[in-house]
């Protein structure tokens, strides 16, 4: 079994992802790199929410160590998650434009743990969260599948928005009890902000 078969997009609960699956049969070595670098984020993303031991440092170091990863910066000795990144099939897809993207969302999970501990973002922090999650994910599936980026119009992102917004409300639970917020909460002092509970009556009371 491969160490990264837990992370696979097939394990996970949603069709969607789980088609993902089938792209090295249409795509061959891309549709393999989009499969594997997938189940390396899932990876990151994992050991940033479940690990409730670790500090808020040790998980900003650790993304900081997998971001010059990506950039190039190999270190002495790799994880076994760290070299599925590395032996992808790199050759196949636009190296440097792909590595940008990834480390996009990296970044995106940066702010998350930045923002641990129930702290509320503003509309514009949101929309910018979004910019730099759903857009890199689906430029860097385009740059692995087609070697080229996706178009990208006012409707497109006002999808990704759409798409990003709807995600947020149905991982509302988890995101709670990792005290990381992905929807604004309006007109609410962060001072005033102290459990999940006031979290969500704020949200009850705005349409989305």
């Amino acid at each position: 079994t491969p160490v990264w078969d837990q992370y696979r997009p097939g394990n996970e609960p949603y069709s969607s992802v789980r088609k993902l699956e089938i792209l090295p049969r249409f795509f061959g070595d891309r549709g393999r790199f989009v499969v594997g670098l997938y189940a390396y984020l899932r990876w990151v993303d994992d050991y940033v929410d479940e690990n409730e031991n670790l500090t808020k440092k040790q998980k900003t170091n650790f993304l900081e160590r997998e971001m010059g990863l990506v950039a190039g910066f190999t270190p002495e000795s790799l994880t076994p998650m760290e070299s599925v990144l590395n032996d992808l099939p790199w050759a196949k897809v636009p190296e440097k434009l792909v590595r940008h993207r990834i480390n996009i969302i990296l970044g995106s999970m940066m702010d998350d743990v930045e923002h641990q501990g129930l702290i509320p973002r503003t509309e514009r922090e949101i929309r910018h969260y979004n910019w730099r999650t759903m857009w890199p994910a689906a430029d860097g599936m385009s740059l692995a599948l087609n070697g080229k980026p996706m178009k990208l119009n006012k409707g497109t992102m006002n999808f990704l928005d759409s798409y990003m917004r709807i995600g947020s409300l149905e991982g509302l639970g988890d995101d709670l009890n990792q005290g990381v917020l992905k929807l604004s909460v309006p007109d609410l002092p962060a001072e005033f902000v102290s459990t999940a509970k006031e979290i969500e009556e704020k949200l009850d009371e705005k349409e989305f």
